[in-house]
């Protein structure tokens, strides 16, 4: 008996593998795309999300290092400065200024500040301060993926030295600190620099002619006119100078007797040592010889008449006042010739005229100043520091020395004057030009 089969299309069927049917299947599973978005979304979603969540990371972690690479450099600034004063203090003084510059999780982190240096290039560098910042990142969305924290570290490294030789100081922090006009013509064999931090800081003007190097000013150097400035360097927004005499104090002022009172001389003298009582005037024609040893003229002027002349070696000429009322200057006038050297030991080593820091900066609204007046000669070594007062050499005032050093409130220059700096053998404090600088 045969069974009856239906056919369709009047066809009988192939007689299909099993290997075809699965390709079919899996054909058909291919083709058929219901749920499976849903699915590949659920399992790359989480993916996409870990790794933009990682770039936040990553951007904030570095935002965060750049913060702590900020505090360390100003802290091994800060601590390099301390170098020049203090350098048992410098490491820390760093540390504390690394935690004033606030960088972010400043409370977590280690920071670790030494001098000399410990490690690196620069380790046992007496000139440097190293600073070194270590912290923990925090996780946000990398944490997904980190199950450790990340460390963040970073160093600096400054050192201090004490550039070009300075030969003129301008103490005060405002104004015009150094001044040339007319036609003043400076030679200096070193340089200047003005610790104002003023737009005139540094003026040259007029017909007038620098050789100076550097010329140098915590603040701004204004050119006018037609001057001729001969330099390796002009330097603006410069580290101020450290005064170096600002320890010194002068001795208290002895008594007088009428021979050491209102002194005034008219012929060749020999002056000892001593204190001298409102002030010595030496008129025109007078030469007088200076005794080794200090000075001091209480309550009056050191006042050089044109003419005279004045001469004497290893002295210091200290100007004060005990009553604190009547603080004396220096005078020089036209046509004195002048030759004084400071002592090269002892507590004024290198300085030759010394103002007591307390006299007054002004009378009136103008500053009070010590002159050189025209044509004076003047061949000095040492120092001439006036810290509180203006230093003025004018009207054709000729300078020539091997070693000199003018300190003062500030300094103006009208005349001519050439300045030597060769002071190994002088007694001198050191006098340069500041310079911090990261080197790491």
């Amino acid at each position: 008996m045969h069974q009856k089969r239906n056919y369709i299309n009047g066809r009988r069927p192939k007689n299909r593998s099993g290997r075809e049917i699965f390709r079919k299947r899996l054909r058909g599973f291919r083709d058929d795309t219901s749920g499976v978005l849903a699915i590949v979304t659920a399992i790359i979603f989480p993916i996409m999300v870990g790794m933009a969540g990682v770039g936040v990371d990553v951007s904030d972690w570095y935002e965060v290092r750049r913060e702590m690479q900020a505090a360390a450099d100003g802290a091994a600034i800060s601590g390099a400065w301390e170098l020049n004063s203090d350098p048992d203090n410098a490491a820390i003084i760093a540390e504390a200024n690394a935690l004033r510059n606030n960088f972010r999780d400043q409370a977590t982190a280690t920071i670790i500040a030494s001098s000399p240096p410990t490690s690196g290039p620069f380790a046992g560098d007496a000139t440097a301060v190293q600073v070194n910042i270590q912290n923990q990142l925090e996780l946000f969305f990398s944490s997904i993926f980190l199950s450790s924290p990340v460390s963040a570290s970073v160093t600096a490294t400054a050192i201090f030295t004490t550039g070009a030789d300075l030969c003129v100081l301008s103490l005060a922090e405002t104004g015009t600190g150094i001044s040339l006009s007319g036609s003043a013509n400076i030679s200096l064999g070193c340089g200047i620099l003005s610790n104002s931090i003023s737009d005139d800081s540094v003026t040259l003007g007029g017909n007038t002619e620098i050789t100076a190097s550097p010329i140098a000013s915590a603040g701004q150097i204004d050119v006018s006119g037609g001057p001729t400035i001969n330099t390796s360097s002009e330097i603006e927004g410069a580290a101020r100078g450290t005064n170096p005499y600002a320890d010194l104090v002068v001795p208290a002022p002895a008594s007088c007797d009428a021979d050491h009172t209102n002194v005034a001389i008219n012929s060749d003298t020999v002056l000892s040592p001593g204190t001298y009582c409102g002030g010595i005037r030496i008129n025109s024609g007078a030469v007088v010889t200076l005794d080794p040893g200090e000075f001091i003229i209480d309550n009056g002027d050191l006042d050089i008449r044109g003419g005279a002349s004045v001469s004497g070696d290893e002295i210091t000429v200290l100007l004060t006042s005990s009553d604190g009322n009547n603080f004396g200057n220096l005078k020089y006038n036209g046509g004195s010739d002048i030759s004084l050297s400071a002592p090269t030991s002892g507590s004024f080593s290198g300085v030759l005229f010394f103002q007591d820091p307390d006299a007054p900066s002004f009378q009136g609204a103008n500053t009070i100043s010590n002159k050189f007046l025209g044509g004076a000669d003047l061949d000095v070594t040492g120092a001439l520091y006036f810290p509180s007062q203006e230093l003025d050499f004018s009207g054709g005032t000729d300078v020539n020395s091997s070693c000199v050093q003018l300190i003062a409130l500030s300094v103006t220059f009208s005349g001519n004057a050439a300045l030597g700096n060769n002071c190994d053998a002088a007694g001198t404090a050191p006098l340069g030009l500041s310079v911090v600088r990261l080197v790491d």
